[in-house]
């Protein structure tokens, strides 16, 4: 993997420029500003009449010094990290739900299908392995890990992304874990939100890259969202049940 020389305006793009002694680049920008300030303060009134043109001149100079002094005093530093070839471990989440078999894609193609060809027949996780070890899995309402694209079945009946991310966590903790990949459709109907345990990655520095199958917009769409009825009734007897139902693309239509 090549490594890439990191620098200031890139760091503090990406957060990974701090101080040593522990102070936010914010609370340094505040700094810079009493600085200028009280270095302007004390041009402002001279034993002797300055122009403005020095003025500016005398407190850009003794500012400029005094925060580059400051600037060296808090021992700035750029935190990088590079995955070392073969030493760093890249999870592969592949989502195995029954969905997933749509064939909602160009060519009636089935969206299980398009992550083969991208993934797997077009060679990326081959190159992908050059740089990391890989460990793949498949997930439903359950996960499971699998040895390539054979050992997907698409008949799980839920997607729970947040269920397969804390096992992928217990499965390859204590290794030296570079990222996640998550592919799935994006329909999760687990009981947990997965957003709490992908932060717990992003705290931990590991990255989680989600990779979106399927349609972006489906054109007609429609879903079971409410169900109820009388906890009790009588054989044979007439009774109310009422249903719920969202639907997309059957406006006017009964």
């Amino acid at each position: 993997m090549q490594y890439t020389e990191p620098n200031i305006l890139t760091a503090l793009e990406e957060g990974t420029f701090s101080f040593a002694y522990g102070i936010s680049p914010l609370l340094f920008g505040l700094l810079v500003l009493l600085i200028i300030v009280g270095v302007w303060f004390t041009y402002y009134k001279t034993t002797r009449p300055l122009s403005s043109v020095w003025k500016s001149f005398f407190v850009a100079t003794r500012s400029s010094v005094l925060i580059i002094i400051l600037f060296c005093l808090l021992r700035p530093v750029i935190t990088s990290m590079q995955a070392a070839p073969q030493e760093t471990y890249l999870g592969v989440l592949i989502d195995d739900s029954q969905s997933m078999a749509i064939s909602d894609l160009a060519g009636g193609q089935t969206r299980q299908a398009a992550v083969a060809e991208s993934f797997f027949d077009d060679g990326l996780i081959d190159d992908l392995a050059e740089s990391f070890q890989i460990r793949t899995f498949r997930f439903d309402k359950e996960t499971q890990r699998i040895s390539g694209i054979d050992g997907l079945r698409e008949e799980g009946t839920a997607s729970s992304i947040d269920q397969a991310l804390q096992y992928v966590d217990d499965q390859l903790n204590g290794l030296r874990l570079g990222g996640l990949i998550l592919i799935s459709d994006g329909a999760d109907n687990g009981e947990s939100d997965p957003t709490n345990t992908a932060q717990s990655f992003g705290n931990r520095q590991i990255p989680v890259f989600t990779v979106g199958v399927g349609q972006e917009d489906i054109p007609q769409d429609i879903g079971i969202v409410d169900v109820s009825a009388a906890k009790t009734v009588l054989e044979g007897s007439v009774f109310t049940v009422q249903v719920g139902v969202n639907h997309q693309g059957y406006e006017g239509q009964e």
